[in-house]
Order: C-alpha cells, then sequence, then structure tokens
C-alpha cells in the first residue's frame, strides 16, 4: 500500500532533511515526506526560490499567491507517495519558469551585448534555465571573450547583512555557463553519454561528478562552424535523468543574439 510508505517516512523525517519550510514544524504527511526525502527536500528548495522569483517580478502578486495555495492544497497535498510528490513539484517548477522565461533570456542577452561586435563565432543563448531560480532573488551575468571564442557565465549573488553587491563574478556563486569556440567539439566518447540536440546536431552529456568538490553537468555539441558547451549547477542528490532532460531543455531553448546587437567595442 502506498499510505504505509508516506508513514514510515514521517518516522524518519525528524531532521533528516532541510527544506524550505521548519521540518520540527511538518504537520502533514508529504511535509513529513519532504523532510524525510532529501531529493525531495533539494526540490522544495528549488521551487520556493522559483517561487520568490516570480513573486518579486509579478504585477499580479496576489494571483500568484493564490496559485501557490491552490497547488499546494489540490495537487501537491493529495499524494501519497514520493513519485506522486517529485511529478507534482517538477510541473509546478515548470509552470514558474514559463513565467520568468523571459528575464533569462534577457539576462543572456545583456551580458552577450557587451561581447565585441566582430565576434567570429554566432553567439547563442539559452532562454530555458530553470536553474537561474535557484537559491536566490539575485541574479548577474557577465560575458568574455578571446581570439574565436566566447564565454557567459551567471551567478547568484551573495549580498548578506545588507552590504552592498559585490561585482558580478567576485564572490557569487556560479550557476551556469555557455562557452563557444571555432576549435571542434573535444572527443568526449571514452567519458560522456552520447545525446542529440533536436536540430540533429551530436552532443556529449556529462553529469555533475563529485570528488574533494563538485563539477557542474556538462553538455558539449557541435554546429556547423563552431562547438559549444553548456554548463549548470545542480545539487549533487539530482537525479541523472533529471539534469539531462533540463541540460537538453537549455541547449534546444537556444537563440541566436543578432550580430548587430553585440556591440561592445563599438
Amino acid at each position: 500500500m502506498r499510505i504505509p510508505i508516506l508513514l514510515a517516512m514521517m518516522v524518519l523525517s525528524s531532521g533528516a532533511a532541510a527544506a524550505s519550510f521548519d521540518c520540527a514544524k511538518a504537520a502533514t504527511l508529504v511535509e513529513h515526506a519532504i523532510c524525510a526525502d532529501r531529493k525531495l527536500s533539494d526540490l522544495d528548495d528549488q521551487l520556493a526560490a522559483a517561487y520568490r522569483n516570480v513573486l518579486a517580478a509579478a504585477s499580479d502578486a496576489n494571483a500568484i499567491r493564490a496559485r501557490q495555495r491552490e497547488w499546494l492544497a489540490n495537487e501537491r497535498n493529495k499524494c501519497r507517495d514520493s513519485t506522486c510528490i517529485q511529478d507534482a513539484y517538477a510541473k509546478r517548477l515548470a509552470e514558474l519558469f514559463v513565467r520568468n522565461r523571459r528575464s533569462i533570456a534577457e539576462l543572456f542577452e545583456d551580458a552577450a551585448r557587451t561581447l565585441p561586435a566582430r565576434m567570429r563565432i554566432p553567439v547563442y543563448v539559452p532562454v530555458s534555465l530553470q536553474s537561474l531560480a535557484a537559491d536566490a532573488d539575485g541574479l548577474c551575468a557577465v560575458a568574455d571573450s578571446g581570439p574565436g571564442n566566447f564565454s557567459i557565465n551567471v551567478f547568484v549573488r551573495e549580498n548578506e547583512d545588507g552590504n552592498a553587491e559585490p561585482p558580478c563574478g567576485e564572490g557569487p556563486a556560479f550557476v551556469a555557463e555557455i562557452h563557444g569556440e571555432r576549435q571542434p567539439m573535444p572527443d568526449m566518447s571514452y567519458r560522456a553519454e552520447k545525446v542529440a540536440l533536436r536540430n540533429g546536431s551530436p552532443g556529449w552529456f556529462l553529469e555533475v561528478s563529485c570528488g574533494g568538490s563538485c563539477a557542474p553537468a556538462t553538455l558539449y555539441w557541435q554546429a556547423a562552424n563552431a562547438s559549444y558547451f553548456l554548463q549548470m549547477k545542480f545539487a549533487s542528490t539530482t537525479p541523472v535523468e533529471m539534469q539531462r532532460k533540463e541540460m537538453l531543455d537549455a541547449a534546444n531553448s537556444l537563440v541566436l543574439v543578432p550580430r548587430e546587437a553585440v556591440r561592445g567595442d563599438r
């Protein structure tokens, strides 16, 4: 039976995992299940951050709050097993992401506009990147370039105690990077999983790898005249299939930044 699974998780949930709420005050079967399961707890943290971001930018904040209450009552809290809870969170994260989609594109595009105007390779940026909503409200992006390559890095600002925000890239936490270069994609066949983008471009996927520290998930792919890679920060407990899906979703959402919009050296 499914209900006993959650009841068993209640017994194990005394501080087993952190969540966006106080686990000591968990009152429902679902809340106890979240506190007992690290994967569910990570999803809860991600959703809480995404919800804060959308709420802060919304002109219809009351409607956003009402939809969140409706989701809690009619979707998440009706679950009776961890699979249902995970699915409920995935759907709600996707819903919140759609509302934040344009601001993600603008974040990358604004950074891309600081690149030299005569870039030798096409500059693509993703508009689908759920991890941008993780763990903080303030985001920033910086672009860099060299002969035949470019990089755009996104960070979460770490601004504590009301101090002035540090310059982007000085102190903030890394979230994601898009990199392009004229050199061919390196041979990854010996250590990565082969994948394909929606347009048929071949690619290779590497999941999060942790040793002394954790290396971000990476997706490499080859285009007609350049190779690219995308890196994204995930919790080490994030399922590999979720990492792969989000990476491919991001790569499949790429949009070309028009050359006339890249004007950093003018």
